[in-house]
């Protein structure tokens, strides 16, 4: 889930006039009129955007937070416009937030892919008729990383 409070660079007790302040200051920042043809300032703009239509709303803060403390504790969770969102859309989203998260962040580092494919496969997050198979697949993943990047002996 995406720390909006992060994001805007305030604490979760800030007020909505604090909020407001930041995301002005941000937007100012990162608006596309001053950053033209600058994706990354485009992106971020966005970005401040939502976090402010959710922060700057009590309603969608108050919803936005309960979520963040029941972290998928239901099935049935309603996006936070308030319209019901499918189960297809709300994995949908979550792995376009993940997968942008991680290229943001991503480096050839072997650890780097270490842990691409250690979340990827999480046994924990799966139903218990595929643990048993995730494992198996995943030690040979492992196994397979290990080789992969294992230094070659010189004879």
């Amino acid at each position: 889930m995406i720390n909006y409070y992060k994001i805007l660079g305030v604490s979760e007790d800030a007020d909505a006039k604090e909020i407001k302040a930041k995301y002005r200051k941000l937007a100012m920042k990162y608006h596309p009129d001053r950053n033209p043809n600058d994706k990354k300032a485009e992106e971020m703009f966005k970005t401040v955007s939502e976090a402010y239509e959710i922060l700057g709303d009590e309603n969608k803060r108050k919803e936005y937070d309960e979520k963040r403390k029941n972290k998928r504790n239901s099935n049935n969770s309603q996006r936070f416009d308030g319209k019901k969102s499918s189960r297809a859309e709300q994995n949908s989203e979550s792995a376009k937030r993940g997968a942008e998260a991680f290229f943001r962040n991503f480096s050839a580092n072997p650890n780097d892919i270490k842990n691409m494919f250690e979340s990827a496969f999480d046994v924990n997050n799966m139903s218990s008729s595929d643990k048993d198979k995730m494992r198996e697949h995943k030690k040979s993943m492992e196994q397979s990383f290990e080789n992969f990047f294992k230094p070659k002996k010189n004879k």
